[in-house]
């Protein structure tokens, strides 16, 4: 019997409730938002809040869908340890790295919000095991076209390219640090 992929279901839930919950509450979507004016010692918990809120029904219905449907995949296939680690850490990175680099080119954007850097952390861990064969199901083909209609996605008005390269980067490196680990404790 296959096991339910439950924290993936509790990552989905706490996130679709924080974002009905702020949806109209500006000033709290705000608080939760990552700013690029970030200071982490005034507001370090925005690192992570910023994938529980988003930018209106279709964003959060859209990178729920992706979530569940990779999370589960990464959580049943390789444990909930390894979907969580390669999830907070690709959501981490990307919001560090989009904030760094929208200070560097001054962009207009002020706050970034959504999942889609944790998402993208997902997909780089799938690719990465799907092109090491480490056991999660899936072919190169259809990795290709999900990353590819995706990547479309990341160039649209209003959707950060740069989260989505970091958070794919990071969970590509973190997924790569977890097999070579697991291969020197073997």
């Amino acid at each position: 019997m296959q096991q339910k992929p439950w924290l993936t279901i509790i990552i989905v839930l706490i996130t679709c409730i924080t974002s009905a919950f702020v949806e109209y509450n500006l000033p709290i979507k705000i608080m939760l938002a990552l700013k690029i004016e970030f200071s982490l010692l005034e507001n370090f918990w925005t690192l992570f809040t910023y994938a529980l809120v988003h930018g209106g029904a279709v964003h959060l219905i859209l990178n729920m869908m992706a979530l569940y449907s990779l999370g589960q995949g990464i959580e049943f296939f390789k444990g909930r340890i390894y979907f969580l680690g390669i999830y907070l850490v690709s959501v981490l990175s990307a919001g560090l790295i989009t904030v760094w680099v929208y200070s560097l080119i001054d962009s207009p954007a002020r706050i970034l919000v959504g999942a889609s850097g944790g998402i993208f952390g997902l997909f780089g861990a799938i690719a990465y095991l799907i092109l090491t064969k480490k056991g999660v199901p899936g072919s190169a083909s259809d990795l290709r076209k999900n990353l590819f209609l995706n990547l479309i996605i990341s160039f649209l008005p209003g959707i950060s390219l740069t989260a989505h390269v970091a958070g794919f980067a990071t969970g590509f490196l973190i997924s790569f640090l977890f097999e070579k680990q697991k291969t020197l404790v073997n």
